[in-house]
């Protein structure tokens, strides 16, 4: 009788009979995860090389990793996700800053303060191929802030109270895209994502592409898409590490929420079968996050980036990268940020 209210209220809802292709030892991979990663990655890479599609990818790209990490976050109690985040984030944020310093110390750049700048987690302190780290800093504060919310009223007046506090503290001037001491000004910006994936999960919302099946979940992701991205660019640039999200803020919210979750719908409609090159890309995610900007300032001493350089460079850094995740994944486990892609 509850499967059959379930259906008619959340259609997507009903249970799915296909069988998963590949189960651990914590429950079934989840496929369509291992293909928005990948491609979501690749998509991160592509933004930080000149395109004239890079304003469109930042409306939505970082939002889409947090929906994602959402997703797959499981509670498991404040104490004990203090321990889960220290090892599987904070250890590789600053194993791999260590790295970035080494190399800086290498050229003959380093300078005493980048350290206290990685310590403090602005990474807009450093220098441009540190940036990107700044992911890591702002999942683990989500991670902590949602750690003791177990309903979701509670975690949906955190996601308000968020937004509330980011509009405080950037209008006072307390952070700037220069100055943002642990990522508050971006983690404040960026919770509601995190949130709306811990609710796409509890609401099963990503079974919507089973419901409406491959063909009319893909068109109505591009036609839907196509619209939001134009109103995303009217809205203005979005780059939330600058703590930029356009004219209004609600208007960056609809629209970055919605083309991410359209992105993971697409996604779920059209990865039927596991991809052993896209699952390793998945797991990678965090090591191609940290090389990628070295990688394009090693590769822009030698190439002129444009548009077609550009795919070329993106395409060369995931296959310079995936040995390296595959020596990861055999030796050093902890590095790609170990956690395992199940249901």
């Amino acid at each position: 009788m509850k499967d059959i209210e379930l259906q008619g209220r959340f259609p997507w809802r009903t249970k799915d009979t296909t069988p998963a292709p590949n189960a651990g030892a914590g429950g079934k991979r989840i496929v369509w995860i291992d293909y928005a990663k990948a491609v979501g990655i690749a998509l991160v890479v592509f933004a930080h090389l000149p395109s004239p599609l890079v304003p469109f990818i930042f409306q939505f790209h970082m939002p889409l990793f947090f929906v994602l990490s959402g997703f797959l976050y499981k509670p498991i109690g404040a104490r004990r996700e203090l321990g889960r985040s220290f090892r599987c984030l904070v250890v590789p944020y600053l194993v791999y800053n260590a790295g970035l310093l080494a190399l800086t110390a290498l050229f003959g750049s380093f300078r005493a303060s980048m350290v206290a700048g990685v310590l403090l987690g602005n990474q807009a302190s450093l220098p441009g191929n540190y940036f990107a780290l700044w992911f890591v800093v702002s999942l683990f504060l989500m991670r902590m802030a949602v750690s003791g919310l177990h309903s979701g009223r509670a975690m949906a007046a955190a996601s308000l109270l968020s937004v509330l506090a980011f509009a405080a503290v950037r209008g006072s001037g307390f952070v700037s895209p220069s100055c943002d001491y642990f990522q508050l000004g971006s983690s404040l910006l960026c919770l509601p994502f995190f949130v709306f994936g811990i609710a796409m999960r509890r609401l099963s919302l990503e079974r919507l592409a089973v419901w409406l099946g491959a063909g009319r979940t893909v068109a109505f992701a591009v036609a839907a898409g196509g619209l939001l991205l134009w109103a995303g660019m009217a809205n203005g640039d979005v780059d939330v590490f600058r703590l930029s999200a356009g004219k209004s803020l609600a208007a960056f919210y609809v629209v970055s929420a919605s083309l991410s979750y359209l992105f993971v719908l697409a996604c779920k409609a059209l990865s039927t079968k596991e991809n052993m090159v896209v699952r390793t890309i998945s797991h990678g995610t965090l090591p191609i996050l940290a090389v990628h900007q070295t990688m394009i300032l090693a590769m822009g001493r030698f190439v002129e980036f444009h548009a077609l350089t550009s795919v070329a460079a993106t395409l060369l850094i995931l296959l310079l990268c995936y040995p390296l995740v595959k020596v990861g994944e055999r030796f050093f486990p902890l590095l790609l940020l170990g956690k395992r892609n199940v249901g």
